[in-house]
């Protein structure tokens, strides 16, 4: 097997910690490091995958030029300016639904994230 994927994961509540068991499950990706708002999760998220990094603050996370992929399993709410940060900083994103806390934001980072992809895939000649 080649190299595994590096995942960073903002929110490790009930949703993040069900994707993160999967993800390990897979043994396609290394969960390099977590952020939660909340100490508690913070703590059970150190208890349950040990080699990865805990935040309180998602700003390194972001930053982790090493890190390939960001899991979103924050609120709806949150997820827009994440999935736009995520984005600035050239990682990949996983996203629980719905991606937004109103349709109209849904269509306008839907909108942004499908002419990034075929841009991405069918660069400008």
């Amino acid at each position: 097997m080649g190299r595994k994927l590096r995942a960073g994961i903002l929110g490790y509540g009930r949703m993040g910690r069900a994707f993160v068991a999967a993800m390990q499950q897979s043994g396609l990706w290394e969960i390099a490091a977590i952020y939660d708002i909340k100490a508690a999760t913070r703590t059970l998220a150190s208890q349950r995958v040990p080699g990865a990094a805990i935040y309180d603050n998602p700003g390194a996370i972001f930053a982790d030029s090493s890190i390939d992929a960001l899991g979103l399993f924050t609120l709806a709410d949150a997820r827009p300016d994440q999935v736009h940060q995520a984005l600035a900083n050239g990682k990949h994103v996983l996203a629980e639904k719905p991606m937004a806390a109103d349709i109209a934001t849904e269509w306008q980072l839907s909108a942004r994230l499908t002419s990034r992809m075929f841009t991405d895939v069918f660069p400008p000649t």
